[in-house]
């Protein structure tokens, strides 16, 4: 396996790991669940950090309770997933994660 396929992989199971975590903070995202079940998590993700595209109800959630740790945008701007990334991807991401919108 390439280093690039290995990184999908390992973001794709941060993605189920941030599933997995729902219940604990009181939310299900079936909609995010189906995604990343049809496109794997970095498909996903893209999909999500569209500039034009509304803000996940996930995302809400987890500002809410001040748990931005599991949020996807968190996890893109990790350093290990910056190829995984496009800049604008990453500057959508930086940007919710600091103003909420």
């Amino acid at each position: 396996m390439g280093n690039v396929e290995k990184l999908k992989a390992e973001f794709h199971g941060e993605m189920l790991e941030i599933l997995d975590k729902e219940p604990e903070v009181g939310f299900s995202s079936s909609y995010f669940r189906q995604m990343v079940h049809d496109y794997g998590g970095v498909e996903a993700a893209h999909r999500l950090l569209k500039p034009d595209r509304q803000l996940p109800p996930m995302f809400e959630h987890h500002r809410r309770i001040s748990r931005l740790d599991l949020a996807i945008e968190s996890r893109v701007l990790k350093e290990r997933y910056q190829e995984l990334f496009s800049e604008d991807e990453r500057k959508v991401a930086c940007f919710r994660l600091k103003h909420g919108d």
